[in-house]
Order: structure tokens, then sequence, then C-alpha cells
């Protein structure tokens, strides 16, 4: 599956797709999350220009705008209910949706963090700089002094340690 198309329907692929996701870009996920908050609150800020102009232009105003863009991304933070901003006005379905995802993946980045964090020792430190993009396979087998095809064989077993552990807590429709 292509990286766009996991992003935006991560909240609900299968628990491998979002491995395989979280393993290729863990070294990036940072910026993943802070593009997926951003294009949220883009989303909320373009349903309000276009449905609620009025409450917009309150709420909105050049002097309220960066609080009130800091308050929704402080909410999407703590993973809180975004849609305070209107009162008796419920958010559409696709930025819920949107929000969904962000908060999905975040939730699945720090699972996946704390079964990289439970591999220990070495391997750990091996692996960590394999997703991290510090290092390659090349890399490792001319660091460790090992032939090209062992240093590919020790991050598949690495690889699929980390699998295992991460799997175990991405339950179907656990976090979705």
């Amino acid at each position: 599956m292509r990286r766009r198309d996991i992003m935006s329907t991560y909240c609900i692929v299968s628990r491998s797709d979002k491995f395989e996701f979280l393993y290729e870009y863990y070294y990036n996920y940072k910026n993943i999350l802070s593009c997926e908050r951003s294009c949220v609150i883009y989303m909320i800020e373009s349903f309000m220009m276009k449905y609620h102009w009025d409450e917009y232009c309150k709420y909105y105003s050049a002097r309220n705008r960066n609080n009130m863009i800091t308050r929704i991304a402080e909410y999407m933070n703590k993973g809180e209910v975004i849609d305070f901003i209107l009162e008796d006005v419920k958010l559409p379905d696709n930025i819920l949706f949107s929000y969904k995802n962000y908060i999905a993946m975040r939730i699945d980045f720090r699972i996946f963090a704390n079964a990289l964090n439970s591999i220990g020792g070495k391997d750990e430190e091996l692996i960590r700089r394999y997703v991290m993009r510090e290092i390659d396979l090349q890399g490792i087998a001319s660091e460790q002094t090992i032939a090209y095809e062992t240093a590919k064989g020790k991050i598949r077993d690495l690889k699929k340690l980390l699998k295992e552990r991460t799997m175990s807590f991405l339950e179907e429709g656990k976090v979705a």
C-alpha cells in the first residue's frame, strides 16, 4: 500500500500495514505528525470559512487566530475533543476522520517506540539506528565485520521481533 493511501486511511488499515508504515517512517514521525495536525487545523479553518463565516470572523480575527490554532493544536496533542470551536455545531465527518487518523498514528508511533525500547541492549541500539536511517545494511556489515547477508539476516530477525512486540498492542479496532 502506498504511503499516501496509508496516511489518509491509517486508522482503518490492517495491523500489518500499520506496522510496515511505522517501521518505514519512524525516522520521520515527528514531521509526519506535525503535518497531519496542520492538515486537520487547515480543514477546520476551511470549514469555518466556507460554512460559518460570521463565527470565523469572530473567532479567527487577526488577533485571535494564532491563539485559536495553538489551542486546537494543544487539544489535539492531548487527544481531546476538538469540536469546541463552534457552539452547537458538530465538525463534519471528514474532519473528525482525519483527526481520528492523527490520534491513531500518534498512539501507534508511541507503541512502536515502546516496542523498540523493549528490545534492549545492543540489538535495540542496532535496530534503532537502522530504522532511524543512521546506518544501512552495508554499514552494519562493515561496523560489525560480518557479511552483508549476515547483517541482512540480523535486521530481518530484529524486525520480526519488533513486529511481534508492536503487533501485540495493535489489536484490530483497539485505537480506531
